[in-house]
């Protein structure tokens, strides 16, 4: 009897337990001491038997060299053999049951243990694994008295299950919360602590319903891992932690079923942009819109086993998640759930999902029934099945080097590719009725139209082709030529958003062109109509019959260290140079009228030398700045003298701090300089208004020089 209760010991791996606090020895440190006759768990005592009842015994134990191990040994075939744990006195609503082992198997598959208590232990063949399982006696049970480890498949005779450091942990209910953020436990003592003695125990947690907006909005909140303890509750509404964006990490409670299901724009954890960890339940079904959207800072999401729905940008924006697992049991996916997910290089649907698939292991999500290809991956190929691809299936992918499209695919949804900037080849199979790459582009084009798509940085642009679709080349940082032929006369808003980095050098319009141009050589491309600059480069010398700049036309231009914007212009529009890590100086005309929101949200801004005597009227969206907010007190504004006061008392340039009058030797905005006719040299010579010359005539003259920069130049 002994030896029994001594072994007993040893499978449970002896835990002392006093007021929810435990130790926890190894297999080898209980066999030394080999002075426990029973398993002392506070009030609370164990045994382990098999589902026949049989007390496990020394014969039990093995030991491989200094190493000592529980060993099952099933001789029967085919049989299906259970273990339990059974606890002296039943656990009150809001107890807690712990246990966690190590332990392998010579099977030749991996398996499962699983209990309805605490949940699936995986085992590897072969190998150890250790895991910890925690499971909370649900609010409604008044009791939990035995726990059953069930293997999900037949031992055969040979079969040889292996346990090392099992552990046990058991506190009943009255057992309060040790809450790792004080915030948290302000908010729930002050809310759910009925008997008043400024604590949450765990059967004060097992009884709450319903957190209602207790949390919503809150920036204080760092952690809520014991959120688990709430096992009363079914279900989150939409709004429980919206806008905690210093959340990092939570753990939902088990009985959860739905999350945020009323179709509210809050969404449950939405802008939670700090957060990175979030433990689900499997019984959750539902995961409503919203629900986890601008979550950026997740590397990893558990779906649930048993999930059905994911909503409408339920996971919008998880940037940093690089896998994605859809279980087999989801049936209805909502639009953009997936949107944004920049760092996704793995999508696997689980066999027997009868709504999805990623067949071949493609890497994507698949809808079976349409063969739409709905999300995909950097390490996606497009199967021959797909007959179409969803909107912004690919958006953000920028790991994807590689697409080819069948000839199967007869529909592409707008923005599918956008922002794949890490695309070097782009390939149409032949036979395609609506698709094409033409010449060997490297372009995506849809064959009626002669619209491309898709560019990326080896595109040659065809000139069969007359129009470039909004975001067609967005984010291709690696371009370093545009060359826009005669036949393009229409290029959508964003085409080349984000191109303007370290290696675009030169931007050219072919002659002839009715809609677009690059005057005088100026590496830019332009609106003839309108003589709005549309986009730039490093490279760029803004023309002086140049009226407005467009937005983003210099957005995030690495390179760009000095802006000379002439006085013709009269509008500089929003983001226009903004992310420009390396401009310094800017130089703006007598002619601007008005400057729109993040214009120069550049951080390095030095000095800027405005002409105009009245101060450019700013034009901000929701009050958004125009300047980054250390150039109010960091950069020069250097003003005609006559016009200080005018600036000091105009918003926002009466926020800079150092205004000072301009002085003749300052950079000015027509950048001309005097010379004599023999001392002009240069590749291009163009008049005033961009004919070529032979020669610099006298007046003023453009010319083109040798490093590719042009001049404005008064010959006399």
């Amino acid at each position: 009897m002994k030896r029994t209760l001594r072994l007993l010991s040893l499978m449970a791996g002896l835990l002392l337990v006093s007021s929810g606090v435990f130790a926890q020895q190894t297999w080898k440190e209980l066999i030394a001491n080999g002075n426990f006759e029973g398993s002392d768990l506070g009030n609370f005592s164990i045994s382990i038997k098999d589902e026949g009842s049989r007390n496990l015994n020394a014969d039990d134990i093995i030991t491989e060299g200094s190493n000592h191990y529980a060993k099952l040994a099933f001789t029967v075939s085919p049989t299906k053999t259970n273990f339990i744990i059974q606890l002296s006195e039943p656990l009150k609503a809001g107890g807690v049951v712990k246990f966690s082992m190590r332990a392998k198997s010579n099977a030749t598959k991996d398996l499962s243990i699983i209990t309805e208590e605490l949940g699936r232990l995986l085992v590897k063949k072969g190998d150890w694994s250790t895991s910890t399982y925690e499971g909370i006696v649900k609010a409604e049970q008044d009791q939990c008295q035995t726990i059953t480890f069930k293997f999900d498949r037949n031992f055969k005779q040979a079969d040889i299950f292996y346990f090392d450091d099992m552990s046990l942990k058991v506190c009943d209910g009255n057992t309060p919360i040790d809450f790792a953020d004080n915030k948290v436990k302000e908010i729930c003592v002050s809310k759910w602590d009925t008997n008043g003695d400024g604590k949450l125990s765990m059967a004060e947690a097992a009884a709450v319903t319903d957190i209602g907006d207790a949390f919503f909005n809150n920036s204080e909140i760092t952690s809520f891992d014991e959120f688990q303890y709430f096992t009363g509750i079914t279900s989150l509404q939409e709004n429980a932690f919206y806008g905690c964006y210093n959340l990092k990490s939570i753990i939902l409670p088990s009985n959860i079923t739905e999350i945020g299901v009323s179709h509210s724009w809050m969404g449950a954890f939405r802008w939670c942009y700090n957060m990175t960890s979030a433990t689900l339940g499997d019984k959750i079904e539902v995961i409503g819109d919203n629900s986890f959207e601008h979550c950026s800072a997740l590397t990893s999401i558990n779906m649930p086993k048993n999930l059905k729905t994911i909503g409408y940008s339920a996971f919008y924006a998880c940037s940093f998640v690089p896998t994605l697992v859809i279980p087999k049991g989801v049936e209805s996916i909502g639009d953009d759930a997936f949107y944004g997910w920049q760092a996704l290089t793995s999508i696997v649907v689980e066999e027997g999902n009868k709504f999805y698939d990623s067949r071949e292991n493609c890497n994507a999500l698949i809808n079976t029934k349409t063969n739409e290809l709905m999300v995909g991956s950097s390490s996606s190929f497009i199967p021959s099945t797909v007959t179409s691809i969803a909107r912004e299936a690919f958006v953000g992918r920028s790991g994807l080097t590689t697409l080819t499209i069948p000839k199967s695919v007869t529909v592409i949804g707008g923005g599918a590719f956008t922002g794949c900037n890490g695309l070097t080849s782009i390939i149409v199979e032949e036979g395609n009725p609506n698709y094409d790459s033409r010449n060997n582009c490297n372009a995506l084009i849809e064959t009626a139209t002669n619209k491309l798509l898709t560019g990326c940085k080896n595109t040659i642009i065809p000139n069969s082709v007359t129009e470039i679709a909004s975001s067609a080349f967005s984010n291709c940082s690696g371009l370093t030529a545009i060359s826009i032929p005669s036949s393009v006369t229409k290029i959508g808003a964003y085409a080349f958003y984000g191109c303007p980095g370290p290696n675009l050098l030169s931007i050219i319009v072919e002659e002839g062109n009715p809609t677009y141009d690059s005057r005088y050589n100026c590496n830019a491309l332009i609106e003839t109509a309108t003589d709005s600059l549309i986009i730039g480069c490093k490279s760029t010398s803004i023309p002086i019959d140049i009226k407005r700049i467009a937005p983003n036309a210099f957005n995030g231009c690495t390179g760009l260290s000095f802006v000379r914007i002439p006085n013709g212009v009269k509008i500089i529009d929003s983001y226009t140079f903004a992310s420009c890590p390396e401009l310094t100086t800017v130089v703006i005309g007598n002619g601007v009228e008005k400057i729109k929101d993040f214009a120069f949200f550049s951080p390095n801004i030095a000095d800027i030398y405005c002409y105009a005597e009245q101060a450019p009227e700013p034009y901000m969206t929701y009050s958004y700045p125009i300047f980054i907010g250390s150039a109010y007190s960091n950069t020069v504004l250097h003003v005609p003298a006559t016009s200080i006061e005018t600036y000091r008392n105009a918003e926002p340039w009466s926020i800079f701090e150092n205004i000072v009058a301009l002085t003749d030797s300052d950079p000015n905005p027509t950048g001309i300089t005097n010379v004599s006719n023999n001392m002009v040299t240069g590749e291009r010579y163009y008049s005033l208004d961009g004919k070529r010359l032979d020669q610099p005539q006298r007046g003023l003259n453009i010319i083109r020089m040798s490093d590719g920069t042009t001049r404005k130049v008064i010959v006399k």
